[in-house]
């Protein structure tokens, strides 16, 4: 009969311990989205019970996510974008 061995804890955080360089990550995303610091306390929480593309599509997902620079930077360039597409389909080119 085979035993069950837990794996090896490799990311050098304990139980309920975030590190530094993980923290770092995850104030990055938050600093990009809204330019401000993170209530106290909050990465902390969030990254011991989410990952960053869960975190950052859950800070995308907040209603006040429309009203931040990211977004309105994102709409810029988008409109920017769909302009110039759609004066290349006005004169015909490519």
């Amino acid at each position: 009969m085979l035993e069950e061995v837990e794996a090896p804890d490799l990311s050098g955080e304990s139980k309920g311990e975030v590190s530094k360089s993980r923290l770092s990550r995850y104030e990055a995303v938050y600093r990009g989205i809204w330019e401000d610091e993170a209530p106290p306390g909050y990465l902390e929480s969030v990254a011991a019970s989410m990952n960053l593309v869960e975190f950052e599509a859950h800070e995308k997902a907040k209603p006040a996510f429309a009203y931040s620079p990211l977004f309105k930077e994102q709409e810029q360039a988008l409109e920017a974008g769909s302009g110039a597409s759609l004066e290349r389909l006005k004169h015909g080119s490519n």
